[in-house]
């Protein structure tokens, strides 16, 4: 049996995804005010705490805050902030409106 880093695992489950599709649908339709964080790093992220099995929000943000590679992997500047819980719950929220999907 192939026996993969955390690492590599990851990068073996994430990096075949298209989000493009998704990104498209929710992504916002204006170019005006704040430019916010990546949609694709943010479902990355979601993606990331149900492959590693991150219990909550707060602590999905906690090791993204604190792993470059974790940012990386997402899509998250290395060096630079990442998103908030509240501001993840507030994206999930209106991703899902967006997809029509109740929440």
């Amino acid at each position: 049996m192939l026996n993969l880093s955390e690492t590599d695992k990851l990068i073996c489950i994430l990096d075949p995804i298209d989000l493009k599709p998704i990104v498209e649908k929710i992504k916002p339709k204006s170019n005006g005010g704040p430019t916010g964080y990546n949609p694709e790093a943010i479902l990355r992220a979601f993606l990331v705490q149900q492959i590693e099995k991150i219990p909550t929000r707060a602590d999905l943000v906690s090791k993204i805050d604190r792993s470059p590679y974790l940012r990386y992997v997402c899509g998250f500047s290395t060096t630079g902030k990442v998103p908030v819980k509240q501001h993840l719950a507030d994206i999930t929220a209106n991703y899902l409106r967006l997809m029509n999907w109740k929440y």
